[in-house]
């Protein structure tokens, strides 16, 4: 079935899930005219974790091999 993994009214794009599959990644801004970055977020829904954070557009996130 399908969800709203994020509910916050802003543009979120561009999801990659994790090489485990338990999270997303997603380029996302905070509010209007707001610059992207990247989150992550669990599959699950709840808080996300700002991954980058500076004042230019970051857009397709992807997991490295580690």
């Amino acid at each position: 079935s399908k969800f709203n993994v994020t509910d916050n009214g802003n543009d979120d794009y561009e999801p990659s899930y994790s090489p485990s599959g338990k999270k997303i990644a997603y380029s996302g801004e905070e509010g209007p005219n707001a610059d992207y970055e990247i989150y992550t977020i669990n599959v699950g829904g709840g808080s996300k974790f700002n991954v980058t954070d500076n004042g230019n557009d970051d857009y397709e996130p992807f997991w490295g091999s580690s």
